[in-house]
């Protein structure tokens, strides 16, 4: 991560909670998660000012009451994220796989979010909620593996190889790259710009 950071101009952190069992409960990745983290977070704050930082958590059934004390754990105001960006948990791949004992109400995860406001303003951090209502034709990634992916109500979508659809490019065939049927431009670039607004 040394070797990298000064290569990048953003990076983003998960922290679910600012209750350690409900962040361990969704971060069952190498322990103590939340304490790396931070300690990252220190660490880019510290060494590598210019890049910068997105906070992201994701609201479930089992982080309702920590989720929006995130920022409590940030005890310095000089290392406190760019953005704090704010999801709601997608019943989509690993969220339908688990949606019985993840998913959360509508009214649950508008209050959080009314939390979240309150504590970022107090902190003077750039919000961000991102709502599974607006996700259709938001997201367009390329996977390690060159698969391009796009999230739509269905959940998300493989929908081709990207060094392909170049080729399909290259040699003038039509119906290359994906459609505005499953990415729209003006939802995809707000969805960046909002979330990296200096980028």
């Amino acid at each position: 991560m040394e070797r990298i950071l000064p290569s990048l101009s953003w990076i983003a952190l998960p922290l679910e909670s600012a209750d350690p069992i409900e962040h361990a409960a969704l971060r069952t990745g190498v322990a103590p998660h939340r304490e790396k983290v931070l300690a990252l977070l220190a660490e880019v704050r510290k060494n590598h000012k210019p890049v910068q930082v997105k906070l992201g958590t994701v609201v479930t059934h089992l982080n309702l009451s920590g989720a929006s004390r995130v920022l409590d754990l940030i005890e310095e105001d000089s290392w406190l994220p760019d953005v704090w960006k704010v999801y709601q948990m997608s019943e989509t791949n690993y969220g339908a796989d688990n949606r019985d004992w993840l998913a959360v109400s509508q009214e649950d995860f508008d209050e959080v979010v009314r939390k979240c406001e309150k504590a970022a303003a107090e902190r003077g951090v750039t919000l961000r909620v991102y709502r599974n209502s607006t996700r259709t034709g938001s997201y367009f990634f390329i996977d390690p593996d060159c698969e391009m992916v796009v999230v739509d109500e269905a959940g998300e979508r493989r929908i081709g190889n990207l060094f392909d659809e170049l080729a399909k490019c290259s040699e003038g065939m039509k119906g290359a790259f994906p459609s505005g049927e499953l990415i729209s431009l003006t939802r995809n670039m707000d969805n960046f710009v909002n979330t990296y607004p200096d980028a």
